[in-house]
């Protein structure tokens, strides 16, 4: 009897995993055509454009904006300079305390970001030299890092060790068989490893706050901000246009690597 009703319990449970995952995303994208006075209200009046009209042409939220694309990008391209070697290191050496590195590297993946944010905060306190922007990157780039390894890490133990010998044998030195066959190779899990980085740079709330200015705020911060006090209807504008760029971004990046990689590391 268990043995039979197991897969209809385990197919609702998905289902309303599934339900409460998808739930708040498709109301959001429905209240972002309703036309009210504040976000907060429930009821459907009528139908409108007018708030993505106001996003994407009120210029409210572009400067916002282009800080958290300039922020996340910087970000994924320094975490990938610094994961490539890193992955490298994991893969293919075996030196004494590897564990221990490769398990440090996983450690922001466990501290609470509140207490990322507040020792971050307080290391600017001290460096005032250091720009905002700069700071932001440094600790963004601390947050994305476990990621980036994750995926290259995976990517370089599939690299095939017998094309690289085989480009060694025909004279090809260290620098051109790392530019013409291993970074070829490599190419899906650096495309992969750049959008997953992007992606959680992009969306990083709580140890952003802590380091945001009056002109140098991301757009996840100041929607939080504004969550907290008076919330316009354009919230759910951008709330839609960001799920509609994070739903193509991981269908991107489903095609070049299997998200499951990553878990599973």
């Amino acid at each position: 009897m268990l043995d039979l009703a197991a897969p209809v319990i385990g197919k609702l449970l998905l289902a309303c995993a599934f339900v409460l995952l998808l739930l708040p995303l498709a109301l959001v994208c429905i209240q972002s055509f309703n036309d009210v006075p504040q976000a907060t209200v429930a009821a459907f009046r009528s139908f409108t454009l007018k708030w993505y009209e106001r996003v994407l042409f009120g210029g409210a939220y572009a400067n916002a904006f282009w800080i958290s694309v300039q922020l996340a990008a910087t970000s994924a391209i320094v975490a990938m300079l610094l994961a490539l070697p890193a992955a490298f290191a994991l893969a293919r050496w075996r030196f004494p305390g590897l564990s221990g590195i490769a398990a440090f590297w996983t450690l922001p993946l466990s501290l609470p970001h509140v207490a990322i944010g507040v020792g971050m905060l307080r290391l600017l306190q001290i460096y005032t030299a250091l720009p905002p922007f700069a700071g932001l990157v440094a600790v963004h780039v601390v947050l994305v890092l476990p990621f980036s390894i994750a995926l290259l890490h995976a990517s370089v133990e599939q690299l095939d060790k017998a094309q690289e010998d085989a480009a060694a044998s025909l004279g090809a030195g260290g620098f051109r068989r790392f530019a013409f066959v291993v970074l070829p190779a490599l190419a899906p899990g650096l495309a992969a490893a750049g959008i997953m980085s992007f992606l959680l740079s992009f969306g990083e709330v709580t140890v952003t706050s802590f380091l945001t200015t009056a002109r140098l705020t991301t757009l996840p911060v100041r929607i939080y901000a504004e969550a907290s006090f008076s919330l316009e209807p354009t919230v759910h504008a951008v709330s839609t246009i960001l799920i509609l760029a994070t739903v193509l971004c991981l269908v991107v990046l489903g095609r070049l690597v299997r998200l499951d990689r990553m878990h599973a590391r």
